[in-house]
């Protein structure tokens, strides 16, 4: 391609990489930048990778903590629904400290404490979730930490709302998202808790 530049003919010739690439191997000094320079990019590359790695290992474990939180206050009201069906049916306190066993499940309730496993069920139905998954929860939120209540903030919520969203909540926090089956498993039982803690308030 022709072009005028300053009343010149001018013509512009492509330069081919390949080319740049053969006379760099041919020169020794510039074969040594560029050995240097792919050996300071290997290395940026290398550091940048476990940046990422400590970034996402942080996320994670803060996804881990602010669940672990959700589910010991959201299941804070179930729990005590729990334990007055079980005071109310006069078990023993070795019965009632079953539920929080890390080694005995659904199946073992079942066949080895049936008045056990029927209040089980009349509590999850109330709170519409699956007793294992209510068992599960009962369990995990006996092991978190206490650090840190989410309690007042959701006591907040369900006052001010009159439609209860988990999603919205978490948004408003700033926490991170649930997965979407967790999300959709714990949604009706937000529901619920929100509408006690709102009777409750008035």
């Amino acid at each position: 391609m022709f072009r005028i530049r300053h009343g010149i003919r001018d013509r512009r010739i492509p330069v081919r990489s390949d080319k740049i690439l053969y006379w760099i191997r041919r020169d020794p000094k510039l074969r040594t930048n560029n050995d240097q320079l792919s050996e300071e990019i290997k290395g940026i590359q290398a550091r940048m990778q476990a940046l990422e790695g400590q970034e996402i290992r942080r996320i994670d474990k803060e996804k881990h903590q602010e669940w672990q939180i959700l589910i010991r206050d959201l299941f804070s009201i179930p729990r005590d629904r729990l334990f007055e069906e079980l005071q109310r049916n006069n078990l023993s306190e070795d019965q009632i400290n079953i539920f929080s066993t890390l080694t005995v499940g659904i199946p073992h309730i079942s066949s080895n404490h049936p008045t056990l496993y029927m209040i089980l069920q009349k509590v999850s139905r109330e709170f519409e979730i699956d007793p294992v998954q209510m068992l599960n929860y009962l369990k995990e939120k006996k092991f978190t930490n206490r650090i840190f209540h989410l309690n007042i903030d959701l006591r907040k919520y369900a006052v001010e709302h009159s439609v209860y969203d988990l999603k919205e909540f978490l948004e408003q926090l700033n926490m991170h998202p649930l997965d979407e089956d967790e999300q959709v498993l714990l949604q009706p039982l937000f529901r619920i808790i929100c509408q006690i803690m709102k009777q409750n308030d008035l």
